[in-house]
């Protein structure tokens, strides 16, 4: 008996969830950037509108850094920070950033990392961008009044403005997540490394999927019906990975790929 081996090879995806050289070389350039708008555009604007909207590039820009690396909520409170560190360079209330840009790049980080497996991950730049903003300028205002005083003038003055940035900054991000996402060539249905893909023969036998541990499919081929485990044991088992969605998760099928004999 005759065998026929068939080499399948290996298919790597763009890393999610690592926070490393590249994601904050990601950060600072996007951080640059909105450092440079909020002297031009955004005080542009801020004048235009009598200062009703005054927009923060650099929530924009770990906004766009998180959707882009995913991190988790340890690694977003890094990149909150560092934002903070960058808007000391001219803020006039020193320090109160790093408690606003802190807690809103976890929070961000959260809306991301639940929502963009979902069938909402369209619009979660849109409505992660616009809590985050919100949430930060809610938090900035509430301890400026524990210092100042004043609240109902303070919150009267800050509340319109607050809503008003975060919808720019929403929009802003959600317009560009997509150019960014492409110009990286990033995918968010990626296929986890190290998953094996099988030649194209091997995904020509159609089989029925079962449910199995944390929403992977297991198929059954026909021809493995009755056999003991031993004797299904001779044939290759090669995975296929369909990059379909299935409740917000990629399916993986399992496909016996028979020997030639």
């Amino acid at each position: 008996m005759s065998e026929n081996t068939q080499q399948a090879r290996t298919v790597t995806s763009a890393d999610h969830g690592k926070l490393d050289v590249r994601a904050l070389v990601l950060l600072a350039v996007l951080l640059a950037a909105g450092f440079i708008l909020n002297f031009t555009v955004g005080k542009a604007i801020s004048g235009a509108t009598g200062g009703l909207i005054s927009p923060e590039f650099i929530i924009s820009a770990f906004c766009l850094t998180i959707l882009v690396v995913r991190p988790n909520i340890a690694q977003a409170l890094v990149i909150g920070l560092i934002s903070a560190a960058v808007i000391q360079i001219t803020t006039t209330s020193p320090f109160i950033d790093f408690a606003a840009e802190g807690v809103a790049a976890m929070l961000m980080a959260a809306i991301v990392n639940g929502m963009m497996s979902g069938k909402a991950a369209k619009v979660v730049p849109l409505v992660g961008t616009f809590v985050t903003t919100v949430v930060s300028g809610l938090i900035f205002m509430v301890i400026k009044i524990a210092m100042i005083g004043a609240a109902q003038q303070l919150a009267a003055a800050m509340l319109p403005v607050v809503v008003l940035t975060g919808v720019f900054n929403a929009i802003l991000v959600q317009a560009l997540y997509l150019p960014i996402r492409k110009a990286l060539k990033l995918n968010d249905w990626a296929r986890p490394q190290g998953v094996r893909r099988p030649p194209v023969s091997a995904r020509k036998h159609g089989s029925a999927t079962m449910d199995g541990p944390f929403g992977w499919g297991r198929a059954a081929h026909p021809r493995n019906a009755g056999r003991s485990e031993s004797s299904r044991g001779i044939h290759a088992i090669q995975c296929r990975l369909s990059n379909h969605r299935a409740e917000g998760r990629l399916v993986l099928l399992r496909e016996p790929v028979e020997q030639g004999r």
